[in-house]
C-alpha cells in the first residue's frame, strides 16, 4: 500500500487550502488507489484500462467495440490498440454479430475469463487492504455516493 508522508492532523496539512474541494479528494483517492490497482495487476500482465476492458467483455454477451469503449470512458480509438493487444493473447475473440451481420462483437475467450476473474480477486484484496479502516457500511455508502456522483456527471 502507499505510504501517505502527509500529515494526519488537518490543521498542519499542507493541502488544508485545497482540502475543501470534493473533485481534489476525489482525484487524491483516484491516483491513490490507481497506484495500488496497477501494482496489483502488473504481476498478472495486465493494466488497469486493459483489466477493465476485459472484465467487460467478460461480464456482457456480444458486445461492440464502441459500446465497451462507452462503459469504461475510453476513446474508440485507444479501444482499438487494446482489444487488438486483448485478441494476440488469446483473451478474447473478434465475431460478427448475429443481429447484424456487418457489426462486430467481442467475446471473452476461457482463458480471458479466468484472468479477469483472478484479477478481480487480487483487486478485490488490495482494496479490501486499502479500505480496511472503514467498516462495510461506510465502505458501502461510499461506493453509493459516488455512484451518485457519476449519476450527476
Amino acid at each position: 500500500m502507499v505510504n501517505n508522508p502527509i500529515p494526519p492532523d488537518p490543521a498542519t496539512r499542507p493541502d488544508r487550502g485545497i482540502r475543501v474541494h470534493t473533485g481534489y479528494l476525489i482525484r487524491r483517492a483516484f491516483n491513490m488507489f490507481l497506484g495500488e490497482a496497477t501494482e496489483a495487476l502488473r504481476p498478472l500482465g495486465l493494466r488497469t484500462t486493459t483489466y477493465a476492458t476485459l472484465r467487460v467483455i467478460c461480464d456482457n454477451d456480444a458486445m461492440r467495440p464502441s459500446d465497451i469503449a462507452a462503459a469504461v470512458s475510453m476513446e474508440g480509438s485507444n479501444m482499438v490498440a487494446l482489444v487488438d493487444g486483448l485478441v494476440e493473447a488469446g483473451l478474447v475473440e473478434r465475431q460478427r454479430s448475429e443481429t447484424d451481420r456487418r457489426a462486430i462483437v467481442l467475446e471473452a475467450t476461457e482463458e480471458g475469463r479466468a484472468l479477469a476473474d483472478r484479477a478481480t480477486i487480487v483487486l478485490k484484496a488490495r482494496e479490501d487492504a486499502c479500505l480496511g479502516h472503514m467498516s462495510a457500511e461506510e465502505r458501502q455508502l461510499l461506493d453509493d455516493l459516488l455512484v451518485k456522483v457519476l449519476a450527476g456527471l
